[in-house]
């Protein structure tokens, strides 16, 4: 299929009928298309005849406000309707999620594209969730063309089984977790009574032990560093700043940006390693990234910046980052 598809669209005349006509039409088929990739893909095929037209209605002064005002979406949704259009034929998408499709319609390898939908639209009676797709997605990774789509609904069973077993291990920690213990900080459960079963649990205790973490050397790269203080802590990617003293024949500081996770894979599932922004260090609750063979295998893993799990430093009492 060509990437740059041609406009099926029949020639719209865009009198005021006829444009409202579209218009109307593109209203009810947006509110299937979150629950519909079709839709969607008709969306995106209408939309994109409407933006290839120099003149579509007097009344807007611009596409992005045409789509704003009429539908109250933005412009990056709509991009993402016509991404599906170009990326998909109407007839291999079945009824899969928006969610879904807007993952695998970043690969660029139309052969591989291809299989990998055609696998998703096998898989469809499996629980799948978003970030089953994601990580599916990231762990093929650049895969060759030679893959089969049995290999690849191989890969799906297991990503889903693997979610799920991790998601019912957290479940069963109820809204607490168990209660924490230190080899290396026997007096830390006077500070903090259970271990963290999110991300915002893992910045709570990161910032309760900082200070047992301080000045314990720690190698990443060809560099001894040392944490000194937490510069800030924001929403954004990456989410803390560290700075950290760079050991050496001459002293000096240098900033760490660092992420947390709860479990390391999370950083996959939260798509940073699409991110542009800089990110030196994952601190997680547990790393089930490079703790697990079947992922450490995949080249997403080891593209992934080095780990600091909170759990071994609290039995070992050294940073030991894992890379």
């Amino acid at each position: 299929m060509n990437e740059v598809r041609q406009l099926h669209l029949e020639e719209v005349n865009f009198e005021q009928e006829s444009f409202n006509k579209i218009t109307n039409e593109l209203r009810k088929i947006i509110t299937q298309a979150e629950s519909s990739g079709v839709a969607a893909w008709r969306a995106g095929e209408i939309f994109r005849g409407i933006k290839l037209k120099p003149n579509y209605h007097h009344k807007y002064t611009s596409f992005d406000s045409y789509t704003k005002e009429e539908f109250n979406i933005t412009a990056q949704t709509v991009n993402h309707y016509i991404m599906i259009y170009e990326k998909f034929e109407k007839n291999e998408i079945e009824d899969l999620l928006i969610s879904n499709l807007k993952v695998i319609a970043e690969i660029n390898n139309i052969a591989l594209r291809k299989k990998i939908v055609r696998a998703f639209v096998e898989n469809k009676s499996e629980d799948i969730k978003v970030q089953d797709v994601i990580t599916t997605v990231a762990l093929l990774g650049n895969t060759e063309e030679s893959i089969s789509v049995e290999e690849i609904n191989k890969t799906i069973k297991e990503v889903v089984t693997k979610r799920k077993k991790e998601k019912k291990k957290r479940t069963n920690l109820a809204k607490y977790g168990a209660e924490i213990q230190s080899n290396f900080l026997e007096s830390l459960s006077d500070l903090i009574k259970t271990e963290p079963i999110n991300e915002m649990g893992v910045v709570a205790l990161f910032c309760i032990i900082f200070e047992k973490m301080r000045n314990k050397p720690f190698e990443l790269g060809t560099c001894t560093l040392e944490f000194k203080s937490i510069k800030y802590i924001q929403t954004a990617f990456p989410d803390v700043c560290i700075v950290c003293e760079l050991k050496g024949k001459k002293t000096s500081n240098t900033d760490l940006q660092v992420e947390f996770e709860y479990q390391s894979f999370n950083y996959i599932y939260h798509q940073h390693h699409k991110m542009k922004g800089k990110c030196d260090l994952i601190i997680c609750w547990e790393d089930n990234s490079r703790n697990d063979e079947s992922r450490l295998k995949s080249e997403v893993v080891h593209l992934m910046p080095p780990i600091l799990e909170l759990k071994d430093f609290l039995n070992t009492g050294k940073i030991n980052l894992k890379i």
